[in-house]
C-alpha cells in the first residue's frame, strides 16, 4: 500500500511539472512555450503537434521582445539600454535554439524562420550602455563623497562589462576604490596604573583582518604613516583591578568504608556454611576510617575593564563605545593530612602531592589575561563591524 502511495504522489508530482504548450501559448507564455516545444522537438523531430505550436508561439516571442524595443528607444532614456541589451541577447539565444530543430514539419507544410543577424544590434546596445554608464560615473565622482564612489566604481563596472577596454576605465575604477573605501585603524591604548609592554599592547589587535574586511572597509592595526583613517577604533584599557594575594585554610575529614578482612558464613544453627566444593563461604568485612585534611587555596583574581572607542575623525566625535572586560584567575590547591590515607578522596590525594607556590606579580596576572581579553576584543569587532558597513 505505501509503494503504491509512493508512486501515486510521484506521478502526481510529474503531472503538476508537466506545462501544456497549448495552455502556455494561449496564456500568452510564448518563451516558456518555444522552450518546450523545441525540447520535444529534439527528442521526435516528427511531432507536428509540437512544431504547430512552435510556428505560432516564436514569432509571437520575438515580436513581444521587438515591440519592447521599439518603444525603450522611442522613450529615449539612456538607462534604458541594459535592457535593451539583454532582449538583445535574448531573441539571439532563442533564435539560436529554435534553429537547433528548424525547418520542421507543420500540417505537411515545411517551416523554416528568417534568421536575423543580432550581433550589429547587440555591439550597439552595448557601446550605448558602455557611454551610458560611464557618463554616470563620471557624474558621480564630482560629488566627491564616499558614497558617490562607491556608486561611480558599480557605475564604471558595469560599463567594463560591456566594454573592457573603454577609455580609462581601470585607472577611474582605481580612484573610485580608493576613496570609496573606509579605513579603520585598531589602536591599543593604556589608561590604567600599570606600565605594559608595548608588545602586549600591540598583540591585543593583532588579527586576521581579511576576515574583517570588506570591499568598502578595510582595517589596520599599525599606522603605516600614509594613510588618512576615517575612523579609529581605540582599544582602551581603563582599569586592571586585582586581588590581594589570598590564601584559604580549612579543616574537614573524610570517611570511607573500606574492606578490612572477611569472617565465616554461618547458618542459624552456628554451622558453617559451605560452597559446592565444599569450602566456607567468606564474607567481607567492613570498617570505616577517617583521614583529617587540611586543605590550603592560593587565589588571586586580575580583571581587566576597557571598551572598543569608534573615533569618527572627520567629525571628531566618538560615535560608538563597546565594553570589553577579561579575568584572569591564579588558582592552587594543597593540603596536608592525619590518620588513614585510605579514606582520601582523589582529590584529595592530588592536593596531598601538590605544595604551596609564590603567588605571582600584579603586572604577570594581566598579561596572563591578555589572550582572554584579545579574544573579546576580536569578538566585539566582528559583532560590530555592521555598524561600520551601514554607517560608513
Amino acid at each position: 500500500m505505501k509503494k503504491v502511495l509512493f508512486a501515486l504522489i510521484v506521478l502526481s508530482l510529474i503531472l503538476s511539472s508537466c506545462k501544456s504548450t497549448e495552455k502556455l501559448l494561449r496564456e500568452g507564455h510564448y518563451d516558456e512555450a518555444v522552450n518546450i516545444s523545441v525540447k520535444k522537438l529534439q527528442r521526435n523531430p516528427s511531432n507536428e503537434k509540437q512544431a504547430n505550436i512552435l510556428k505560432m508561439a516564436y514569432p509571437k516571442a520575438v515580436q513581444k521582445d521587438m515591440e519592447r524595443i521599439k518603444f525603450l528607444k522611442q522613450e529615449g532614456q539612456p538607462s534604458s539600454w541594459d535592457e535593451i541589451y539583454n532582449l538583445y541577447v535574448k531573441l539571439k539565444k532563442r533564435q539560436d535554439l529554435v534553429e537547433t530543430v528548424t525547418p520542421v514539419n507543420a500540417g505537411g507544410t515545411q517551416v523554416k524562420f528568417a534568421h536575423v543577424d543580432y550581433d550589429p544590434l547587440i555591439i550597439d546596445a552595448k557601446n550605448h550602455a558602455a557611454q551610458y554608464h560611464y557618463a554616470m560615473g563620471q557624474h558621480l565622482m564630482k560629488q566627491n563623497n564616499r558614497y558617490a564612489f562607491r556608486k561611480a566604481y558599480q557605475e564604471f563596472s558595469k560599463a567594463k562589462f560591456y566594454n573592457p577596454a573603454y577609455l580609462d576605465i581601470n585607472n577611474l575604477m582605481a580612484q573610485c576604490l580608493a576613496n570609496g573605501t573606509t579605513y579603520v585603524l585598531l589602536k591599543p591604548v593604556n589608561k590604567t596604573i600599570y606600565r605594559l609592554p608595548n608588545d602586549y599592547l600591540q598583540n591585543l589587535v593583532n588579527f586576521p583582518l581579511d576576515k574583517l574586511n570588506s570591499q568598502w572597509i578595510i582595517y589596520q592595526n599599525r599606522d603605516d604613516g600614509k594613510t588618512n583613517y576615517d575612523v579609529i577604533v581605540y582599544v582602551v584599557l581603563k582599569a586592571a583591578n586585582i586581588t590581594a594575594d589570598k590564601e584559604i585554610e580549612k579543616d574537614y575529614t573524610e570517611t570511607k568504608k573500606i574492606q578490612t578482612g572477611y569472617f565465616i558464613k554461618r547458618d542459624a544453627n552456628g554451622h558453617t556454611v559451605l560452597d559446592s566444593n565444599g569450602n566456607p563461604v567468606k564474607l567481607p568485612k567492613y570498617s570505616t576510617v577517617s583521614c583529617q585534611v587540611r586543605e590550603f587555596q592560593q587565589i588571586k583574581i586580575a580583571t581587566i575593564i576597557g571598551e572598543l572607542q569608534y573615533y569618527d575623525t572627520q567629525s571628531g566625535q566618538i560615535v560608538k563605545t563597546v565594553p570589553i572586560s577579561a579575568e584572569h584567575r591564579f588558582f592552587n590547591a594543597y593540603a596536608t593530612a592525619n590518620g588513614n590515607m585510605k579514606a582520601c578522596s582523589d582529590r584529595t590525594r592530588n592536593m596531598l602531592d601538590n605544595r604551596p607556590v609564590a603567588f605571582p606579580h600584579n603586572i604577570d596576572m594581566i598579561i596572563a589575561a591578555g589572550q582572554t581579553l584579545k579574544d573579546v576584543i576580536w569578538q566585539a569587532l566582528v559583532d560590530n563591524r555592521y555598524f561600520l558597513t551601514r554607517k560608513y
